[in-house]
């Protein structure tokens, strides 16, 4: 990682198949149904496209929308990116990873960069680890229950 960017990273184990996990990720229409952390993501999912994504932060309650744009959408990778250049950018990835018969590693993390990244880890960071933390449990106990 080059000097200047600052990394959240999590991961998970879902005891489902990458592509069943990848089903769930990309149906933004139905975040709202099982995802406390993103409750809606606006626009749709292919590389290239504008979409506005809806965070509610688990402990206040407080929800934020953030335009950002989809950077790379292949199997089992999304990347999509927002904020602005030099202030603060953040690039957030899933990374799905086959982890044996019928199972996934959810690489969920996210790279900030700007003049602002240090000042809003220092000040924010444990709570975006524990919102990824929690739209992981939601994820893994969404496609668990789909795919038992």
């Amino acid at each position: 990682m080059s000097a200047g960017i600052l990394a959240i990273e999590t991961e998970i184990r879902i005891a489902a198949a990458p592509a069943a996990v990848w089903a769930i990720l990309i149906a933004f229409d139905d975040y709202g149904a099982w995802n406390d952390y993103v409750p809606r993501i606006e626009g749709c999912a292919a590389a290239g496209a504008q979409i506005a994504v809806c965070t509610r932060d688990t402990a206040s309650g407080h929800e934020m929308e953030q335009p950002c744009r989809v950077e790379r959408l292949d199997p089992f990778v999304m990347h999509w990116v927002g904020g602005a250049e030099g202030q603060l950018r953040g690039d957030h990835f899933f990374e799905l990873l086959p982890a044996g018969p019928n199972a996934t590693l959810l690489r969920h993390h996210e790279h900030f960069s700007g003049s602002l990244a240090p000042a809003v880890l220092a000040n924010y960071g444990e709570a975006i680890r524990r919102n990824f933390e929690t739209f992981n449990a939601c994820l893994k106990a969404r496609a668990e229950a789909a795919h038992p």
